[in-house]
């Protein structure tokens, strides 16, 4: 081959790997057509199959060179450098696609070439480095385990990525990265180290946890509503017994047609849960459901609004029984919660739908928000109690426990099918508690994993 047909190849490669970035980054793997991707490349079928052989080939390369795009230090210096890394990787993915797209493709399990470690793993283990070194410094509090911190660092970036794709108004990428930090510090570092550690772009003011994403004015992380309300928008989407479009109803037909929409949600939910959104076949749903076609779009226009209702339908499926409150209850929730999502299939599709829905072509941040305000609720009752410390800010917190969560239960299902998701979720609270709980209120704080059993 010629030195200009070397040079051609070379750039035909690159501009295919960068368009293939760009729309998994956009819409996911499933989602991500060929022809899309040779349009936006501007190239031909033959060229991409002479580089990559398949869709999961031209995957694999993007999985393999997004390392280029952001790199860990040589040296691990402890606590205040793993906070800049981490803040450093929150720039990168905001001005990388291909970053971005690697972290997508881990998500959704698309797998890394045979002898590849995939990218969480990869940032654990520099996350586990500066850690180690924080230990060895003296920085780190006694009762901190390296190993699982540094996990619980990746599944608590991963759901600020996902987060900062469906709910952009609350702040960019590094600004949740660095209001993650002022929660996690009390409850990982000695406070010798926590008064030294500068986090870059986040400050301390009054009551609320500061943050300054790239181009953007001084922010408080906790404004919910224009007069500082948190409204309560939690819909009631599975048993409202609303007739849609307000047609009168007989009390026996308003029944038959919320049961209709009922088996509907829970069959769609569980093809939802075993194939994906691309993978579920409407003739499938019904098949399972046991109803018409008409009857389908009767209650529900398309398959995405049909995902919508499950997606925000996951709420309602956890209400622990056990008589909580305040942050215990908050806790409560996420244990049962770890709990059903091994066994509910319509709270497993509404986690999954609400993280690949931009497969869909869907951006909606009802579910997530909804969760948010429920914790709000608890947390409002939790500092009326005395609970929460005078700086924790329960908006700040609120959306910390649902973005760790989310990265939580996928890092979960990847390393263990979920099997340990209850493990993972006690000890991110382990390490949140100390800085948002006072000592009083952390001493009856129940952690015991028989509570997420209790549901």
């Amino acid at each position: 081959m010629t030195c200009i047909a070397q040079d051609r190849a070379i750039r035909t490669r690159n501009a295919i790997v960068r368009a293939a970035a760009e729309v998994f980054d956009e819409t996911g793997y499933h989602a991500a057509g060929i022809t899309r991707i040779l349009d936006r490349a501007g190239v031909t079928q033959g060229a991409l199959y002479f580089h990559f052989g398949s869709k999961e080939g031209l995957a694999r390369a993007v999985l393999a060179e997004h390392q280029g795009e952001w790199c860990a230090p040589e040296q691990p210096q402890g606590l205040q450098q793993l906070v800049d890394l981490m803040l450093s990787l929150a720039e990168a993915a905001q001005r990388s696609v291909l970053l971005r797209a690697a972290l997508r493709l881990t998500v959704e399990r698309v797998v890394a070439a045979p002898g590849e470690a995939s990218v969480p793993a990869l940032l654990a283990d520099c996350f586990l480095r500066e850690l180690r070194e924080a230990r060895r410094r003296g920085q780190l509090s006694p009762e901190v385990d390296e190993v699982c911190v540094s996990w619980i660092l990746v599944e608590a970036y991963t759901g600020a990525q996902s987060l900062s794709r469906v709910v952009p108004e609350r702040g960019d990428l590094v600004a949740r990265v660095a209001a993650l930090w002022c929660l996690l510090l009390s409850g990982i570092a000695t406070p010798e180290a926590r008064a030294r550690v500068v986090v870059d772009g986040a400050r301390r003011l009054g009551c609320g946890c500061w943050v300054q994403g790239a181009g953007q004015a001084w922010t408080e992380c906790g404004d919910v509503t224009d007069n500082g309300d948190v409204t309560d928008n939690i819909e009631v989407v599975l048993f409202d017994g609303t007739p849609p479009g307000g047609a009168a109803m007989s009390r026996i037909a308003q029944d038959r047609a919320v049961r209709t929409r009922e088996a509907l949600i829970t069959s769609a939910a569980e093809i939802f849960d075993e194939c994906g959104y691309a993978g579920a076949g409407i003739t499938r749903i019904l098949e399972r459901a046991g109803v018409t076609t008409g009857a389908m779009y009767f209650h529900f226009k398309s398959k995405s609004e049909l995902a919508t209702a499950v997606m925000n339908a996951q709420r309602q499926t956890i209400e622990p029984r056990l008589v909580s409150q305040g942050l215990q209850r908050l806790v409560d929730i996420t244990l049962v919660w770890a709990v059903q999502l091994r066994t509910d299939p319509l709270l497993r599709a509404g986690v999954r739908l609400s993280v690949e829905q931009g497969s869909f072509g869907l951006q909606d941040a009802t579910a997530f928000l909804n969760w948010r305000d429920a914790m709000v609720k608890c947390l409002a009752v939790a500092r009326s109690e005395g609970e929460l410390l005078p700086e924790a800010d329960p908006v700040a917190i609120a959306e910390f426990v649902v973005g760790a969560c989310t990265g939580v239960q996928l890092y979960s299902q990847l390393v263990s099918g979920r099997e340990d998701l209850l493990r993972r979720t006690v000890a991110m609270w382990r390490m949140l508690l100390p800085g948002i709980a006072t000592p009083q209120a952390r001493q009856r704080i129940l952690l015991d994993a028989d509570r997420g059993n209790a549901a």
